[in-house]
């Protein structure tokens, strides 16, 4: 640092010498600006302004607001010429040397008071200060009037490192940006480390100003403009967000907050222990632990001494120009963490046989690096291993046997075909990320994984087989394979396979929840009477495959609530159902012919009520209508349905008989009497939809009811690519009619309902009141349809008005 300032400093005195009239004045303003903030008996401040402009006591200006200061007031300080770059440079040089002292702070805490102060900046202070990091964070006092004092500003330029915590209202405290503003400011002109923390907000809110912090820069800018302040002010902000916002920093959603918190302390623990300032030429001191270089620009790693830096524990090298690592990497056997994330030029790691050490390995993200040498694979405290889209890597490590290993990230790594085999039981591994990659099979020793919870193998296009040793994993609770296209079977059972033969475990799989077999090449789903999971599987996914039963044993996943099978044009029967499912989603199969019986699946259960349940076999044009119909007619059956909104689609162009109100417009009226009100349990209602000139065609429906001219339920559904007509049945109960009892007239009302659709796509309409079991309705059935554009006594929509009530579902 003390290097780079000094170059900076003779660069300037080179300009001196030759352009005094204009870098005087410049000088003048800056050493003005920089004393507000410093102090005037700042005695590096002094000094280099002694060398650069004479003393004070000469100096015959008083640092006028004038773009330039006279070359006659800069000779009478100085003489008749200004100073060489020679007389200046060698007391630069001292002065600056003499300055390279510790920073008074290890960190600056940049903060929205109100946000955050007495929670997680507090609770982040303290944790600090117990770790014996010397942390600033200041008072309610400090922060007096709209102007950042000289305080704040010069706790900043003392401090190693800024985190800045962007909260929801971060940028509406103008205190906040002109801090950040000084923050971006030392991290470009002397190498402070920024980290963001992204406190419940989203980054790219941050970084493009939108949401709250678009709102936020927008009164200030109304603000300044009213008082006739600075009008580029704003523009600083929004530049020193977005700059801020684009650096790799921490985003807290969902994880607890102490152990956020501790997270960070730890790393800013080990950055200001071993953190070691470095000058021209590059000299390392022998002692050095930790050494962050992010953006290095030189092909080879920085260090040139073969015994020496044997203590350095971290090294970070990312987003570096590092294409080689030299002989001399071996000697660092005290290595534990290494980053080169984003080196896009590294095309090799070499052997590592002499880091016995390492834990962590960062890769991510270079793009170029092919090979991964064996010895990667016989460290054994290996923890973290990231490799995401390493695109271009093919040759890696046969075998894993690090026992600590807790990440394995090969997520992108479209070149490689092969896994490695787990040699040693693995306990701390959880996830298995190894999306889009070239692997052609999984070995049998993933049954070492044996805490693995989650294994995604999405878009593995070359993948053609599972082993049957994945039945072992106990754990295993999310199975995604989507995807992969050349897989068109799973393995059946545990004593099918050779790779099994001394397996005996009882269950198979008998904690997965989410199941994903998407877009693969199943020609049969016998697999699924193997599995031991019929209590625990949610949610299931056979879309876009070649199967054409769906087998019976679908009935026994009790605990099964989202099944779907969209785009399954082989599939011709659906056998039984599971019993509790919320959600079927059978679109675009276009071979099914039958379907097992709706009702014990529509039927209420008390115990099991779900708050949605939606079925759709739009698409499905084998689909005996008169069957979906019969199916459907529950929907009449008063009291079956219970507390729970039910969705059906399917193709049909005539409204179920049943329905008492029928229309070929767009609007149904029937009056209720006083004496039915107790008795109402929900309205069901039906739409036929087409596309208007009989070509695929996305269409949204609408459907509002009133009581007495009130709004009383409103939603709206989209449907994607139909050709031909289709019935939308929809249920509601008396509960989400939004209060219904207080709209009800003494001796009778008037229900109306309004049905639209895009254009000329509303065939005919229905509309079904649904009384308590046992009773019976009263409404009048009304055989005339009402044209709406005729009408002069249609309700007053409070959705023209700007209602948001409505309920939106999309079938996508």
């Amino acid at each position: 640092m003390a290097g780079r300032l000094a170059r900076t400093l003779r660069r300037i005195a080179g300009r001196l010498a030759r352009a005094p009239r204009k870098i005087a004045g410049c000088l003048a303003r800056t050493f003005r600006c920089e004393e507000e903030i410093l102090g005037q008996g700042h005695c590096l401040l002094a000094r280099l302004r002694g060398i650069m402009l004479g003393p004070v006591d000469q100096m015959p200006w008083d640092y006028p607001d004038h773009n330039e200061v006279s070359l006659r007031s800069f000779d009478e300080g100085r003489g008749s010429s200004a100073p060489s770059a020679e007389e200046i440079t060698p007391a630069i040089s001292g002065a600056v040397g003499e300055s390279s002292c510790p920073y008074r702070y290890d960190v600056f805490l940049s903060f929205r008071g109100e946000d955050t102060r007495n929670g997680f900046v507090g609770h982040l202070h303290a944790a600090l200060r117990q770790r014996g990091i010397a942390a600033f964070m200041d008072d309610e006092e400090l922060r007096k009037g709209e102007e950042i004092g000289p305080a704040i500003l010069r706790a900043i330029g003392e401090s190693g490192i800024s985190i800045v915590v962007f909260s929801e209202d971060y940028a509406s405290s103008g205190w906040c940006l002109d801090e950040l503003v000084r923050i971006v400011e030392c991290m470009d002109m002397m190498g402070q480390i920024v980290w963001p923390v992204f406190y419940k907000v989203d980054p790219s809110e941050v970084r493009r100003q939108t949401g709250r912090y678009g709102q936020a820069l927008i009164k200030h800018e109304e603000r300044l403009k009213s008082k006739g302040g600075d009008s580029e002010k704003v523009e600083r902000w929004r530049e020193a967000l977005t700059k801020a916002a684009n650096i790799s920093g921490r985003h807290l959603v969902d994880e607890r907050e102490s152990d956020f918190i501790q997270s960070i302390v730890k790393s800013i623990w080990a950055n200001t222990e071993s953190r070691s300032v470095t000058c021209d030429p590059i000299y390392f001191p022998a002692d050095l632990r930790w050494l962050e270089w992010p953006e290095y620009s030189s092909p080879s790693v920085p260090f040139k001494c073969k015994s020496g830096h044997r203590k350095l524990v971290g090294l970070d090298l990312s987003k570096s120009s590092v294409c080689i690592l030299g002989k001399e990497f071996k000697h660092f056997r005290n290595l534990r963490c290494v980053d080169f994330s984003h080196c896009t030029l590294l095309r090799e790691i070499p052997d590592v046989s002499s880091l016995p050490n390492l834990e962590s390995l960062d890769l991510q993200e270079c793009s170029n690096l092919v090979e991964v040498h064996q010895s990667l694979g016989r460290l054994d405290k290996l923890v973290y291993l990231n490799f995401l889209n390493c695109c271009n890597l093919s040759c890696f490590p046969s075998s894993l046997k690090s026992r600590s290993l807790e990440n394995l990230i090969l997520r992108g790594c479209s070149k490689l075909s092969r896994f490695p085999d787990i040699l040693v039981p693995v306990k701390c591994l959880k996830t298995l990320a190894l999306h889009e990659t070239a692997i052609e099979e999984l070995p049998s020793s993933v049954v070492n994984l044996v805490e693995l919870k989650e294994l995604y193998l999405r878009d593995c296009t070359d993948l053609k087989n599972l082993p049957c040793s994945i039945y072992t994993l106990q754990h295993l609770e999310l199975i995604f394979v989507d995807g992969c296209s050349q897989l068109n079977k799973f393995p059946k059972c545990l004593c099918e396979s050779s790779d099994c033969t001394n397996v005996s475990l009882p269950l198979a799989l008998p904690n997965v929840i989410n199941l994903n077999v998407q877009r693969c090449s199943l020609s049969e789903l016998s697999f699924l009477e193997n599995l031991h999971c019929i209590s625990s599987l949610t949610i299931l996914d056979l879309s876009e495959n070649k199967f054409v039963s769906l087998p019976t044993c679908i009935g026994q996943f009790t605990k099964l609530q989202q099944l779907c099978l969209t785009l399954c044009k082989q599939l011709r029967e659906i056998l039984a159902l599971p019993p509790n499912i919320t959600s079927l989603q059978a679109k675009g199969c276009e071979s099914l012919e039958t379907c097992a019986d709706l009702s014990n699946v529509l039927r209420y259960n008390p115990d099991e009520s779900p708050w949605l349940r939606r079925i759709d076999f739009s698409g499905c044009q084998k689909l005996i209508q008169d069957q979906c119909s019969s199916n459907c007619n529950m929907l009449s059956i008063e009291g079956l349905l219970g507390e729970t909104r039910v969705d059906i689609f399917y193709p049909g162009s005539k409204v179920p008989k049943w329905f008492a109100h029928q229309s070929t417009r767009g609007l149904i009226r029937f009056p209720v009497f006083s004496e039915s009100y107790p008795d109402i349990a929900g309205l069901a209602f039906c739409a036929i939809v087409g596309s208007a000139n009989r070509k695929e065609a996305s269409i949204s429906c609408e459907i509002q009811l009133f009581v007495n001219k009130q709004e009383t339920y409103g939603c709206v559904d989209c449907f994607s690519s139909l050709e031909s007509d289709h019935i939308w049945l929809l249920y509601i109960p008396r509960r989400m009619m939004w209060g219904l009892d207080a709209k009800l007239l003494n001796h009778r009302s008037q229900f109306t309902v309004l049905f639209r659709a895009s254009e000329e796509t509303l065939r005919s309409c229905g509309v079904h009141l649904v009384y308590k079991l046992g009773k019976q309705g009263n409404d009048t059935k009304i055989d005339k349809s009402i044209d709406p554009l005729n009408s002069n006594t249609e309700p007053t929509s409070s959705h023209v008005r700007g209602h948001k009530r409505k309920e939106r579902f999309s079938d996508s």
